[in-house]
């Protein structure tokens, strides 16, 4: 934004202009509007038809780029479709001689969702290990998010 040739712009204005240029081609891509759809709207907000034209002239060179790349991300946060563990026995570190504590080795294999149909689903490993005490309190976090769910879908 440091161009001369917006200089004379107030910057709040010219980062407000920026995001909802972006919020509007990424609505667009997202829709997979047509060009005609997109100077429609355009020409409710803009009624200089030269900025128009250089805009659609723009978006249709890139939109089968910018549909191909929008279809291939998404907002989905993976979810958990499995856990396993395992009780392992911490016996010796290397500043005491005997420990004999008790570790959890966890795994959540969790999936996220492919952006097309086609596409086969992600799955991938989340492992820690842990001690009693903070698995007891995973548990309970977990308990607290299960009712909280049953109070908001009940």
């Amino acid at each position: 934004f440091e161009s001369n040739e917006y200089s004379s712009v107030d910057s709040l204005t010219l980062k407000k202009a920026h995001s909802g240029l972006t919020g509007f081609i990424l609505e667009g891509g997202k829709r997979k509007a047509d060009p005609i759809l997109m100077r429609g709207v355009l020409s409710d907000y803009i009624k200089n038809t030269s900025n128009i034209d250089y805009f659609i002239e723009k978006y249709t060179k890139v939109s089968k780029e910018l549909f191909a790349y929008l279809s291939t991300t998404g907002f989905n946060f993976p979810h958990i479709v499995d856990v396993n563990w395992r009780l392992s026995f911490h016996m010796k570190s290397q500043n005491l001689e005997k420990e004999n504590k008790p570790l959890y080795l966890v795994r959540f294999d969790t999936k996220k969702p492919s952006p097309t149909p086609l596409q086969n689903d992600k799955t991938s490993p989340v492992e820690f290990t842990c001690n009693g005490w903070e698995l007891l309190d995973l548990v309970q976090k977990l308990k607290d998010a299960a009712k909280q769910f049953d109070r908001v879908n009940a």
